[in-house]
């Protein structure tokens, strides 16, 4: 196949300089529906072609906003009953109702998808303006800036032996609009994204384009700045003991740590274990659990757990 476009080629060469050699490599692509995702889609089957690919589309249910949802599978399927494309279909039958369920759903449907298709690279639709959100709420929650990504555009869920790949990474929202407009790409349009009392669609909808307006191009601006930032912040992950086999922190170095790097330790700690849904107020707990005078200690998370044992802090992911 053969990139006609402009945002094709911009899939087909992130591809290439991480894969030069995969030529046979079988990519999960992750579809909603909406039009950013579809647009992906349609670049990759033109770029690779239906034979590499495998859709995956995840319905969370019938507990609220089910015409969308229903309108969302629809155009999925009818796309790839189109197109020849395979597609894996899932239907949540449990009452989720926060963002960090619905990814646990869409991650454990996307893991189900990889081991039946005997892949591990999963194609996403975040593009930078997702990017930027994503840091500024992060920020706004009183992060660090060691807690940020610089790049997204390919990271390794460990916990679920799956490789994220983000094509669009590098490209504004308008870009994907555009595309979306001039190849006639079939969508539906989530009705909950216009509504501000999410505080990133605010941010979305209210406060970038506020930006924009009083200062032209500074949402881009801003997202290469937090970028160039980001690049030049020195971390010290390294010096850390980490023991990855058994998913654990000498709890004896640990408890030699000052205050900020204890958090920093627990924070970089879980995260390459892939444990993503994790809150600072999470990790503030464990901490303050772990300074109270006993020789026991198990806290248990609604998606993890951690208790000290022989000397090691442990982490487990929940079932």
């Amino acid at each position: 196949m053969k990139a006609r476009h402009h945002l094709e080629h911009v899939v087909f060469n992130s591809w290439n300089k991480k894969n030069p050699t995969a030529a046979q490599t079988r990519i999960l692509v992750s579809v909603s529906g909406g039009r950013d995702s579809m647009a992906l889609l349609s670049a990759l089957r033109v770029c690779f072609g239906v034979d590499r690919l495998a859709v995956v589309h995840c319905h969370h249910g019938d507990n609220e906003n089910r015409e969308y949802r229903d309108a969302a599978e629809n155009v999925v399927v009818e796309y790839c009953s189109e197109y020849g494309l395979e597609c894996d279909l899932y239907k949540s039958e449990a009452n989720l109702t926060s963002e960090a369920e619905y990814r646990e759903f869409r991650l454990t449907c996307l893991q189900n998808s990889a081991q039946q298709h005997g892949a591990s690279i999963v194609a996403l639709a975040h593009h930078r303006d997702d990017w930027l959100e994503t840091q500024l709420i992060k920020l706004i929650r009183g992060s660090s800036f060691a807690s940020l990504r610089k790049n997204f555009q390919w990271s390794n869920l460990n916990s679920r032996a799956l490789t994220l790949w983000r094509p669009f990474s590098n490209q504004q929202r308008s870009n994907i609009f555009v595309y979306q407009q001039q190849c006639k790409v079939p969508f539906v349009e989530d009705p909950s994204n216009r509504d501000s009392k999410y505080f990133r669609n605010w941010l979305r909808n209210d406060w970038l384009p506020s930006l924009e307006k009083a200062r032209p191009g500074a949402g881009n601006r801003l997202a290469l700045s937090l970028i160039h930032s980001l690049g030049e912040i020195k971390t010290h992950e390294s010096v850390f003991p980490w023991d990855f086999k058994t998913n654990s922190i000498d709890f004896i170095y640990f408890l030699s740590l000052s205050d900020s790097d204890r958090m920093r330790c627990l924070a970089y700690f879980v995260r390459s274990k892939g444990i993503t849904s994790i809150k600072a107020s999470q990790l503030k707990e464990i901490l303050r659990q772990l300074d109270k005078d006993s020789d026991r200690y198990h806290i248990v998370f609604k998606t993890f757990e951690c208790l000290v044992n022989a000397g090691q802090l442990l982490f487990k992911i929940r079932d």
